[in-house]
């Protein structure tokens, strides 16, 4: 999967948390797990460990997601990031309005 450019998997009734295999998809520019049964914490998405260099857009919304993330640790884990949508969703951004500079959060 060190090729995968784009991962759509929307609309599939997907439950569970995200996987820690998708934080090591260096080249993909693009993730959508949006309108699934997804639950859990997104801190994944802010580890050290986390290389989504390349990831641009991030669609999370539409799932049952829960917790707070700090958009500052997903700016530094995903530096070309410029869409990321939690909406629909029972999460909370730290540090929303410095973030909106960058990228927009819905």
């Amino acid at each position: 999967m060190s090729q995968l450019h784009t991962l759509n998997l929307s609309y599939n009734q997907l439950t569970g948390s995200i996987p820690s295999s998708l934080i090591h998809l260096k080249a993909c520019s693009a993730i959508y797990l949006d309108h699934n049964r997804m639950t859990g914490s997104l801190d994944i998405l802010s580890n050290a460990g986390t290389d989504l260099s390349s990831l641009i857009q991030l669609n999370l919304s539409n799932n049952f997601f829960a917790g707070t993330i700090s958009m500052n640790s997903i700016s530094q884990c995903m530096p070309s990031l410029n869409l990321f949508d939690v909406s629909c969703t029972n999460m909370k951004c730290k540090n929303k309005k410095a973030s909106l500079i960058r990228f927009k959060y819905y």
